[in-house]
């Protein structure tokens, strides 16, 4: 059969095709669809689907994809942009929240007006708070000039909110007024100001752990819950990967200057079997590698490189690291499975009952950090040992902190990583 290993329900869906020619002795065929067209080609080489209905998917183009999973959510999005209602969207790292944010604003009410992002994870709690809310001049030494913050800056717009679960305590207050009253007050100031504002917040994490271990406040969380949007992972829409694919490689040739860029059918089987923890983000990355470093224009299967070694994990990043499991007494069954590896896994860490997966140098540093119940930057890089940058130290410890293994004490330089037990 050409159809190959296509299930049941993918055979099904692909009844609407009528086969109007097939050539085996030159080993092309094509298909024709009510709403897509394969033309002929050679097997060696993925011929990607092309739309040949005008305006197909004008209502949001910067969504790729198909299928109940993407329709879902491209209903959603459209939703949300139809109301004023702030938003919550859900989904792991590398899975497009920004995206969905983006055309929530792009689709609504508010798309003249600005659309201010801030990633909540990459700030210290000071600067953060200055980030959002701004300060007036003299507000403390450095205060020179007044800053208006994020919140007027989108004024009459949208303010995204990415990783609001490392939002502090104290900034988790501040923004439970700014939510609840719409009202803000800059640094060193004793006047409030009104502000308009959509508030669009995002989180890879289970929001509903941190808050039973009191690291989020359940009263903002229930402020920000109005409309909830999930995001999901790339493993549970597979057959989205050629489509991706041939997005990505449409702009890679204008950014490669390498036209005719393709892929083998040997190379998207190779892709679809992979579980791809990174989501969308990794699938960026291995095809943008593929791309510049391979020899040739069509990328095969040993082109595609793998981060193979990584162990799977579970839905939610971030578990429960107390006396209780936010999954009761039930331990997750096949969590976490480990990958074929030409070297054997060091023992997998748990918090509560449920697997973390980590990096090389994350399980090269964790017997330090169960020694010494905690670590700063500079410990970090010492105990790998391997040259890397600090930038790439603070990553690695913040993605601890996401996993719920460490909890971040201070800011700045004094910044401490202390162990959850």
């Amino acid at each position: 059969s050409i159809f190959g290993s296509y299930s049941t329900c993918k055979m099904k869906n692909l009844a609407k095709y009528s086969i109007i020619s097939i050539n085996y002795s030159c080993n092309k065929f094509v298909f024709i669809s009510s709403g897509y067209k394969l033309s002929s080609t050679p097997l060696n080489r993925y011929e990607f689907p092309k739309p040949v209905r005008p305006g197909e998917g004008a209502e949001l183009p910067e969504i790729i994809g198909f299928g109940a999973k993407i329709e879902h959510l491209k209903s959603d999005i459209l939703k949300a942009a139809n109301t004023e209602a702030d938003v919550l969207i859900i989904g792991e790292t590398g899975t497009g929240k920004q995206l969905a944010a983006e055309a929530i604003h792009r689709h609504g009410l508010r798309s003249t007006h600005p659309f201010i992002s801030i990633n909540c994870g990459e700030l210290g709690e000071t600067l953060l708070l200055d980030s959002l809310f701004g300060h007036v001049k003299g507000a403390y030494t450095e205060a020179k000039t007044e800053r208006k913050g994020a919140f007027l800056e989108a004024h009459g717009g949208t303010l995204f909110l990415d990783e609001i679960q490392n939002a502090s305590l104290t900034v988790q207050q501040a923004l439970l007024r700014a939510v609840s009253m719409r009202k803000i007050k800059p640094l060193g100031s004793d006047k409030e100001l009104d502000v308009d504002v959509r508030l669009i917040c995002a989180t890879n994490v289970d929001l509903s752990i941190l808050m039973d271990r009191q690291l989020f406040r359940v009263d903002l969380y229930f402020r920000l819950k109005v409309i909830t949007i999930h995001t999901p992972p790339l493993r549970e829409q597979k057959e989205n990967i050629p489509v991706m694919v041939n997005h990505l490689l449409q702009q890679l040739e204008n950014t490669t200057q390498r036209a005719g860029l393709g892929i083998s059918k040997g190379a998207l089987e190779k892709m679809k079997q992979y579980h791809w923890p990174g989501n969308i983000r990794e699938l960026k990355n291995c095809i943008t590698r593929a791309a510049v470093m391979g020899e040739n224009r069509i990328l095969q299967a040993d082109d595609i490189v793998l981060e193979d070694k990584l162990r799977t994990f579970p839905e939610s990043p971030i578990i429960d690291g107390g006396n209780g499991s936010a999954h009761g007494d039930r331990a997750l069954p096949n969590a976490g499975r480990p990958l074929p590896s030409a070297k054997s896994d060091p023992e997998p860490f748990h918090v509560g009952r449920d697997l973390v997966r980590m990096n090389s140098r994350q399980e090269k540093v964790l017997p330090h950090i169960l020694s010494h119940k905690a670590v700063t930057r500079t410990d970090y890089l010492q105990w790998v040992g391997d040259d890397i940058s600090p930038r790439t130290a603070i990553y690695d410890l913040q993605d601890l902190v996401k996993k719920g293994v460490l909890r971040k004490d201070g800011s700045g330089p004094a910044t401490r990583y202390l162990l959850v037990e």
